[in-house]
């Protein structure tokens, strides 16, 4: 979970009023650049012994305040709007999924979303529907590879500064996520360099970048309190990619499940 500088913690859904969550490690970015060795042992014993951590980033203040800023925007947008990206018009499921649409473990999911994705290279040729491959072989693509897309479906027509807003977070994300990657090999006693060729370039912008996907969601409030113990925003799940960075605003609300505890 990311955080600024200026917020030593983040609230939880059993500690209020921005009360320390127990025994949550806070992790400062800027300690791998100045302590390597140090932060990647910080790095080890809060992923072996907790599982997630609040990490203070160096992101410009005014780039985060601006992408939450711009995505509060856009869930603004009325339906109609907001509905000329969907991502039932999508092969990739690219795009904005309306609320109610999405559920965790047969649960409806009381949130909206707005899901954009790595854009892959053009073929040589100019055709965007398909990608080149990623091999040269005569081997079938990989089944994952449907989902790349050399677009996102941008807002363009509604809500224009989306999309430079959001590229620009992006690069920066990739540039923490980055540094966070080089430490967990550090911290597993490999090069900080070693799985550097699975995941491309950390700025996304080389012929192979790293798969990266980025959801923009909005948790509107319960309405119906009488229910609120049986509706959720997302349900418990576990993630299946690499690494998760989490950036959430000053209402809290992520939680993470460690030694049989919510916190």
């Amino acid at each position: 979970v990311l955080t600024d500088k200026s917020r030593s913690n983040m609230p939880s859904s059993e500690h209020h009023h921005n009360a320390p969550a127990p025994n949550l490690p806070i992790l400062d970015i800027q300690t791998w650049d100045t302590d390597p060795e140090k932060f990647a042992e910080q790095l080890r014993s809060a992923c072996h012994n907790v599982g997630f951590f609040l990490l203070r980033h160096d992101l410009p203040p005014e780039l985060v305040s601006r992408q939450l800023s711009v995505t509060r925007r856009f869930f603004d947008l009325s339906e109609e709007e907001k509905e000329t990206i969907s991502y039932e018009k999508n092969p990739y499921f690219r795009g904005y999924m309306r609320l109610g649409v999405e559920n965790t473990g047969g649960v409806v999911d009381i949130r909206e979303q707005l899901e954009f994705a790595t854009e892959y290279p053009k073929r040589s040729d100019g055709d965007t529907s398909r990608l080149t491959p990623s091999n040269t072989s005569s081997m079938p693509p990989r089944p994952y590879e449907r989902l790349k897309s050399c677009t996102n479906p941008w807002p363009d027509s509604v809500l224009p500064i989306l999309r430079p807003c959001t590229e620009e977070y992006v690069r920066g994300i990739l540039g923490v996520a980055h540094r966070l990657r080089e430490a967990i090999c550090v911290a597993l006693g490999y090069q900080r360099n070693a799985l550097n060729e699975l995941f491309g370039s950390s700025t996304g912008q080389d012929d192979d970048p790293p798969h990266w996907f980025l959801k923009l969601i909005s948790y509107p409030g319960q309405s119906d309190v009488d229910n609120a113990a049986q509706q959720q925003g997302v349900g418990a799940h576990t993630d299946t990619n690499f690494l998760t960075l989490v950036l959430q605003d000053y209402c809290g609300g992520v939680q993470g499940s460690t030694q049989g505890r919510w916190v």
